[in-house]
């Protein structure tokens, strides 16, 4: 019982965005390695120790008294070290005599030179140091899965969750984080989907729409006890696995139950319409409000140069004067409908390391290629996906024709109108027309 609960409830922690120590992962006992420097390393250095106690626990084998000694051993240099006692199978009363346990101990010690008599008492005073630790028990009627989550929320409530490295990279986390928070919060109920909150966000390509739904979804794992979810919706990814992927991270289905039963997509619609009260609607129809619409979080300045040096792997300290007047130059240059982190690191790249070859003259996006960078064909999906060439048309007489001044969406759409629209035969539009194309389309801010 304690290994199925320990491995389920490690799983638990990974999808609330916790990588604990487990001598079942790969990604800490990795094969060929010395396993016990490593337990003995990580129980030193660990944050918080989550001991399941049962029976075994004490009998089975040497290492988790080894471990709790170890733990025990830390504290006195580092207090803050959180102890989390879970009773599984054993209560506090069995605690308070650790002697019981003393002939399996000492057997162990005849066939071990490392178990000695001293060891063994180290053992005893561990146990007895367990009883004023809070801890956290079965209660009446309750299975494995409420104990997990109870122990789950425990921990989120007390310890911050490890950033994934996908968002350990972004410049203003927090603050970006607070402000899409403000967003959701500000939000009107769908009326399309029932207790359901719907956010649109636009902005070019390659500004930081996908990140900043990775960095929301981070930021809400503690307030969900872990189950929120990141899907994309990506031309070569099946709706079946997007189902999965929703099934997994939000509802806990374990992947044989997936591989079993989720067969086609009916069978995950009928599931996910089973578990969270959700149908096709959700990624069919979302019907956003306009109010509800806003543009993706935009890189400050110091930010931008921040992910500029942070693409050169340098820091400021290492720069003189006329080099970070380079950088400050660079950053200018990425700016168009805000800070561009793609164009950022696209000329992180045409610097390079060396500071004796910087020019600003080599910045140029027009002298690089889709080849050494993607930029180019991300930036053009915002232009391809545009829904017919009326509007492809409007998109690029506001990009190369609207003269400086003008920044309005009133601004712009007179102007179209004036200057394009009003005398052409083909397309005889209406201001108010125009600016509800310009408006709509958001291609101006």
């Amino acid at each position: 019982m304690q290994k199925d609960f320990a491995e389920q409830l490690c799983v638990d922690f990974q999808r609330a965005g916790y990588y604990p120590f487990f001598d079942k992962c790969g990604y800490c006992l990795p094969k060929g390695e010395k396993f016990p420097e490593l337990l003995f390393k990580a129980a030193s250095h660990c944050l918080m120790a989550i001991l399941l106690l049962t029976e075994d626990f004490f009998t089975r084998t040497k290492w988790p008294m080894q471990e709790l000694a170890t733990f025990m051993r830390a504290r006195k240099s580092r207090p803050d070290i959180r102890i989390l006692p879970v009773l599984l199978a054993i209560s506090l009363d069995d605690l308070k005599n650790p002697a019981k346990w003393f002939p399996i101990w000492t057997k162990w010690a005849k066939k071990d030179h490392h178990i000695d008599r001293y060891v063994i008492r180290e053992w005893e005073a561990a146990v007895l140091a367990l009883k004023p630790f809070n801890s956290i028990s079965r209660q009446q009627g309750e299975g494995d899965v409420g104990l997990r989550e109870r122990v789950l929320k425990s921990v989120m409530e007390t310890m911050p969750s490890d950033v994934r490295s996908s968002v350990l990279h972004v410049q203003g986390r927090e603050r970006i984080c607070k402000e899409l928070q403000a967003k959701f919060n500000a939000a009107l109920p769908s009326q399309r989907i029932a207790n359901t909150k719907v956010l649109g966000m636009f902005g070019i390509g390659g500004a930081g729409k996908s990140t900043a739904c990775m960095l929301i979804t981070e930021s809400m794992r503690k307030a969900f006890s872990g189950r929120v979810c990141h899907v994309e919706f990506k031309p070569d990814t099946s709706t079946l696995k997007l189902q999965c992927t929703v099934l997994r991270e939000l509802i806990r289905d374990n992947e044989v139950f997936l591989d079993r039963h989720m067969t086609n997509e009916h069978k995950g619609w009928n599931r996910l319409e089973e578990s969270i009260s959700s149908d096709q609607a959700l990624v069919k129809q979302l019907g956003i409000p306009r109010s509800d619409c806003f543009h993706c979080p935009k890189l400050t300045a110091e930010e931008a140069l921040h992910l500029l040096l942070d693409r050169l792997n340098m820091s400021v300290n290492c720069l003189d004067k006329a080099h970070m007047q380079i950088l400050n130059q660079t950053v200018e240059r990425s700016f168009f409908d805000g800070y561009h982190p793609l164009a950022l690191t696209l000329f992180a790249g045409q610097l390079g390391a060396n500071l004796d070859t910087w020019r600003i003259s080599d910045i140029d996006i027009q002298e690089s290629s889709e080849e050494k960078h993607p930029l180019f064909s991300i930036i053009d999906t915002s232009y391809t996906s545009l829904p017919n060439q009326e509007i492809k048309d409007l998109f690029m007489d506001i990009a190369l024709f609207t003269p400086e001044g003008l920044r309005s969406v009133e601004e712009i759409s007179l102007w179209l109108y004036d200057t394009l629209y009003h005398d052409n035969d083909v397309n005889q539009e209406g201001w108010e027309q125009i600016k509800k194309k310009v408006s709509g389309y958001k291609f101006i801010n």
